[in-house]
């Protein structure tokens, strides 16, 4: 994982959803289409949080894959 996803993790867990800096954007869309990111609508912003399976596999300290196994 690069700093940046790492950083946008950190805000999430620190802020919960986030509308991300424009230069964010790319990062944050790879993220949730990778899993551990979701997007919804705030207030008329698009933000980002912590997916429940991002949080299972930062809890459990396992591969996002493994996490979204154990979810099931």
């Amino acid at each position: 994982m690069s700093d940046e996803e790492l950083g946008l993790i950190t805000t999430a867990i620190r802020y919960g959803p986030f509308p991300p800096k424009p230069e964010h954007l790319p990062a944050c869309h790879r993220m949730a289409e990778r899993g551990w990111l979701t997007r919804q609508i705030l207030a008329g912003h698009l933000t980002f949080d912590l997916s429940p399976a991002g949080i299972t596999a930062l809890e459990l300290g396992v591969p996002m894959g493994d996490a979204t196994e154990a979810m099931n």
